[in-house]
């Protein structure tokens, strides 16, 4: 869902595959909130100078941008004139020619359960990451995003989550109610 950390786990896979010597296209595909180019670019991205009818002219290695981080590199359309479905099938188009350039590649998406182009994504997909966020994320959109997913792919499902419960331990717990890091003995 919307604000479940698809985009920090996106930018941190990339940049994890990135130390591992892998040459990396990070590939934006929300459309409607995309923040994965600024901030693996670290400003606002400009856009890219193409419509959407250039874009099946263009080759693909000049729709990708350089990053500050070397054998990063980002493809993001999301600056062209286009609605989201149409990006999202242009974006897909490319994916199989830049596969040739890279040794890894990574989609942040838009939310599964909000719209239909994630789902166009799937077929290119070798691994599939959810993010859900505790407290955050209903258990039955996750359970319906999931089957959904595992119908349309063939790819290893991961499932992230994140947030705090705000269940606490009876043991060990860090942290404190002003915010300072310690560690404290809670129970037995």
């Amino acid at each position: 869902g919307s604000s479940d950390g698809k985009t920090s786990i996106a930018a941190n896979l990339a940049a994890a595959l990135v130390e591992t010597n892998k040459r990396t296209i990070a590939v934006n595909t929300d459309f409607r909130r995309p923040t994965l180019g600024r901030r693996l670019l670290e400003e606002e991205p400009h856009p890219l100078p193409f419509s959407l009818a250039e874009l099946s002219e263009v080759p693909p290695t000049q729709l990708l941008r350089r990053t500050p981080t070397p054998n990063l590199v980002l493809l993001d359309l999301s600056g062209v004139d286009a609605p989201p479905g149409s990006l999202a099938r242009a974006t897909t188009r490319v994916l199989q020619p830049l596969s040739k350039v890279a040794d890894a590649m990574v989609i942040d998406s838009s939310p599964v359960g909000a719209t239909a182009e994630v789902l166009e994504l799937l077929p290119f997909a070798d691994h599939v990451v959810v993010a859900i966020r505790l407290d955050h994320t209903l258990t039955s959109a996750t359970q319906r995003s999931m089957q959904l997913l595992r119908s349309l792919t063939t790819g290893a499902m991961h499932l992230v989550v994140v947030g705090e419960n705000i269940e606490r331990s009876p043991y060990y717990e860090y942290g404190n109610p002003s915010g300072k890091r310690s560690k404290r003995r809670t129970g037995k």
